[in-house]
């Protein structure tokens, strides 16, 4: 086998692990395991991390976005070490774009975790929102830019108490504060815009119904039937 085809193996195998870990389904889990409840059959229905604050309360909402972060971190730093053969952090490293491709290869992975949880095999594809995973990738090839992010989402979240509003507020800024960072990185630059589209592709729902004034606000519990979990 030559280089390329073991590089193109490699590639392959690696999307492969990334989707199978970023599918796993953490706060279904977490409500199952630690608290005997379905999370598909309470409050909103869907098994992120906002979700599991909701029914559970805050400690199990803490630990779904902790863990959903983790895969996507794990993941992306472990694709970057396998690429490049350094293990490094942060990946936006000299040491990791000097790697042919490393770029491309690393931001597929982190891709595919993000699917994965949108789209997790083992649970009929019907999972999160990817906020959580992708989040976890970002802070692992542009820490900056996610900080700065996360510190803008926690504002927006405590002020209006909309958890929609700040996830899709940070999703349109993270493109365009990658773009001014890092304006030779391509590849990053081309992630970002799939995580922001993901994420407003999956907040439809409550984009409407901020249209309609109908979205609830995080302590609005009344409402959380209606609601749909940010993770």
């Amino acid at each position: 086998m030559n280089e390329v085809n073991f590089f193109s193996v490699m590639t392959f195998l690696m999307l492969g692990a990334a989707y199978l870990i970023g599918a796993i389904p953490t706060g279904l889990l977490v409500g199952r395991i630690g608290y005997g409840v379905d999370l598909r059959e309470q409050g909103s229905g869907n098994i992120g991390a906002t979700n599991a604050k909701r029914v559970l309360g805050g400690r199990a909402g803490r630990l779904v976005l902790a863990l959903d972060l983790l895969k996507g971190f794990l993941v992306t730093i472990a694709a970057g070490s396998i690429v490049t053969g350094v293990l490094a952090f942060p990946l936006e490293s000299q040491t990791v774009m000097s790697v042919k491709g490393a770029g491309a290869v690393i931001v597929a992975t982190g891709a595919a975790a993000v699917l994965g949880n949108v789209f997790p095999v083992y649970i009929r594809f019907q999972g999160g929102k990817g906020v959580g995973v992708g989040s976890g990738v970002l802070l692992a090839i542009v820490p900056v830019v996610t900080v700065s992010l996360m510190i803008i989402w926690l504002i927006v979240r405590a002020v209006p108490r909309y958890v929609s509003v700040a996830s899709l507020l940070v999703a349109i800024l993270l493109p365009a504060l990658t773009a001014w960072r890092y304006p030779a990185n391509t590849a990053y630059l081309v992630f970002t815009l799939f995580v922001a589209a993901m994420t407003i592709f999956s907040h439809r729902k409550n984009i409407k119904r901020l249209l309609a004034g109908e979205e609830p606000r995080i302590d609005d519990r009344q409402d959380s039937e209606r609601a749909s979990a940010d993770e």
